[in-house]
C-alpha cells in the first residue's frame, strides 16, 4: 500500500552499497528504487504485504550473524546490512521456486521464474494446481470490496473460497481478485451481458444507443476509458454512435457523458429520490453500503449504488442539489484493483466541476466532493461522516418541482437555471464553462463572445429536426467558405459546437457567434 514510512531518513547497506532510505520503509520499496531485482509473486503496492510466497527472501547481516527476512514486509532501520543475492539467499530462492514449480507446473509466471533460475525440473512430487495461496485475492476483497472470499482450512487442506464452498453471496463482480492474481488461477469470464467469477453470475449494465437521439458528437468516444463506443456512418449517410454490447463493461461513463440522452443503461436501482435531505452518497458496489456485515448507512444519508462511480454525470449531481440534498459525495473504491480501471477519472472531473458550479450559483462551497475512502469496511462510512461534518444545511428554501428530469444536457441546463435563480445569481459564462465543459470545449463560449450579463437562451432542444437543419447549414457554410455562423441563442451555439465535433465538420473553420 505504498511506502509506509515517516520523514526520518536512515542509512542502510544493500549488497555493499550504502544508501539513504526512509525510516521503516519496506525493504522492497528501497531495492526497487535502486533497480535491484528481487522476485515476488504475492506483492501488490495497493495491499498490505504478507510475505506469503517467500520469493523475496533476503539476508539480514548483523554483528557476525545473519538471518532471512522477507523484503516485502521488512521495515528498514538505521545501520542495517542486507544481501539480496548471496549464496544462501540464491539457494533458498531456488528451493522455493522448485516447490512452486512442483505445485503449479503449468503456470507461465512460475515457469519463467524457473527458467531465469536455471531450473528445468523440480525434485518434489508434481501437482496440478494453479493457486500458490499467496492471499492477494482475499486481501484485495477484504481491503477494497465486500470480503466475499477467504482462506479456508489449514495446512495441506488450505484453499481459497467461500463458506461451505458455495458461490460467495457477497461477491459484487468487481474482478479485483482476478486482477491481482499472479498465476491466473481465478477464472473471470464474460459471456454476453454477464460477468462470471467464483461461480457467480453478475449481469452487466450494458449500454445501448438510440440512434434517433444521437447527434454523433463523439462525446461517448472521448469519455469511455475502454474505447468501445464508435461513431459510424449508417445507411442513408447519417451518423450515429454504436456500442458493442459484447464489449461494453457497463461502467456507464458514456451514458453520463452523452449530451442528448441517446445512451441508455439499466438503471432502476439508482433513480434519484423526488425529495432529498442530508447527504446523497453515490458509490459503487465495492463500497458495501447497506450490505450484510458492513457498517450501517448513517441516518440522514441516502446511498445510491451505481455499477461504477464513473457513471455519475452533471445532471445527476445538480438534480440532487435541486431536490434538497445538503451535499453530494461521490465515492471511488480504488479503481487500480477493479476491472473498470479508468472509469473513476470521469467522476473526479465531474465532481470537481460541479463543486465549483454549486458555489457559483450561491449554494456555498463544499457541496460536492469526490473521495477515495480509506481501505477496509469502515472506509466508506467514515468518508461520509467526514464529509457531513463539514457540511451545513442547504441554502435553498424550496426544492425542485416533482418530475424535474436530471439526465441530459437540456436537463442540466434547466436545473442550473433553477438553482441559480434560487441562489440569487443569474447564469453567467463561468457557470456555463463548468457545466458544458463535458460536451463542448469551454473556449467555444469565449469565441462566441458570451459575457456574464448577456441574455442566454438555455434550452438546447436537441432533436432530430434541429440536427438536420444544422447539418444542412454547415454543409452550405463549408461550400461557401464562411468563417462565422450567426446563432440566436446559447442553445443554438451548443448545438453547432456539438455538431462540429463530428468527423465531417472538425476541419471547418466557421465558428458560431452570438450577435
Amino acid at each position: 500500500m505504498g511506502e509506509r514510512a515517516d520523514r526520518k531518513t536512515v542509512s542502510i547497506t544493500i549488497d555493499g552499497l550504502v544508501v539513504a532510505a526512509p525510516h521503516r520503509a519496506p525493504l522492497i520499496d528501497v531495492t526497487r528504487r535502486l533497480g535491484v531485482a528481487i522476485p515476488t509473486l504475492c506483492h501488490h503496492d495497493a495491499l498490505e504485504p504478507a510475505g506469503a510466497c517467500r520469493l523475496c527472501t533476503v539476508e539480514l547481516v548483523r554483528d557476525g550473524w545473519s538471518r532471512f527476512v522477507t523484503a516485502c514486509n521488512f521495515p528498514v532501520e538505521d545501520g542495517m546490512v542486507f544481501r539480496t543475492s548471496s549464496e544462501p539467499v540464491l539457494k533458498w530462492r531456488r528451493l522455493t521456486i522448485e516447490a512452486l514449480l512442483a505445485r503449479c507446473p503449468s503456470v507461465p509466471a512460475i515457469r519463467e521464474l524457473a527458467r531465469k533460475a536455471g531450473i528445468t525440473e523440480s525434485r518434489f512430487p508434481a501437482n496440478d494446481d494453479t493457486c500458490i495461496l499467496c492471499g492477494q485475492c482475499t486481501r484485495v476483497c477484504q481491503t477494497y470490496a465486500t470480503s466475499a472470499i477467504a482462506a479456508l482450512h489449514r495446512g495441506m487442506r488450505k484453499e481459497i473460497g467461500s463458506f461451505a464452498k458455495a458461490p460467495p453471496e457477497d461477491c459484487v463482480g468487481c474482478g479485483g481478485c482476478a486482477a491481482v492474481c499472479p498465476t491466473g488461477h481465478i477464472e473471470a469470464t464474460r459471456a454476453g451481458g454477464v460477468y462470471r467469477v467464483w461461480e457467480t453470475e453478475h449481469p452487466l449494465a450494458v449500454c445501448g444507443v438510440d440512434a434517433a437521439k444521437c447527434w454523433a458528437c463523439g462525446a461517448c468516444e472521448e469519455a469511455c476509458p475502454f474505447s468501445i463506443p464508435r461513431v459510424v456512418v449508417r445507411r442513408g449517410g447519417s451518423s450515429a454512435a454504436v456500442i458493442d454490447r459484447e464489449a461494453c463493461r457497463g461502467c456507464g461513463v458514456c451514458r453520463a457523458a452523452c449530451p442528448t440522452g441517446a445512451i441508455a443503461q439499466p438503471r432502476s436501482a439508482w433513480t434519484l429520490p423526488a425529495k432529498g435531505r442530508g447527504v446523497l452518497a453515490i458509490a459503487c458496489p465495492r463500497s458495501g453500503l447497506g450490505r450484510r456485515g458492513f457498517p450501517t448507512v448513517p441516518d440522514g444519508v441516502t446511498a445510491i449504488e451505481l455499477p461504477c462511480a464513473g457513471g455519475v454525470g452533471p445532471a445527476m449531481i445538480l438534480g440532487a442539489l435541486a431536490r434538497g440534498f445538503d451535499g453530494v459525495l461521490v465515492m471511488g473504491r480504488h479503481q487500480e484493483t477493479c476491472r473498470l480501471l479508468g472509469a473513476e477519472d470521469h467522476a473526479r472531473d465531474v465532481a470537481s466541476r460541479m463543486e465549483a458550479l454549486a458555489g457559483l450559483v450561491g449554494l456555498g462551497e463544499g457541496r460536492v466532493r469526490f473521495v477515495e475512502p480509506a481501505p477496509g469496511r469502515e472506509g466508506p462510512v467514515s468518508a461520509i461522516e467526514d464529509f457531513r461534518a463539514g457540511l451545513g444545511p442547504t441554502s435553498l428554501r424550496e426544492t425542485a418541482p416533482a418530475g424535474m428530469p436530471a439526465e441530459t444536457a437540456d436537463d442540466a441546463l434547466a436545473v442550473l437555471q433553477w438553482l441559480a435563480a434560487r441562489g440569487g445569481k443569474g447564469v453567467d459564462a463561468a457557470q456555463l464553462d463548468l457545466l458544458l465543459g463535458e460536451w463542448i470545449a469551454p473556449v467555444v463560449l469565449a469565441q462566441a463572445g458570451i459575457a456574464p450579463k448577456k441574455e442566454l437562451g438555455l434550452k438546447l432542444a436537441i432533436d432530430a429536426a434541429a440536427k438536420r437543419a444544422i447539418d444542412e447549414r454547415l454543409v452550405a457554410a463549408a461550400a461557401k467558405g464562411e468563417k462565422e455562423l450567426a446563432v440566436r441563442s446559447l442553445g443554438e451555439l451548443v448545438q453547432y459546437a456539438i455538431a462540429q465535433r463530428r468527423g465531417a465538420w472538425r476541419a471547418s473553420h466557421a465558428k458560431p457567434v452570438m450577435p
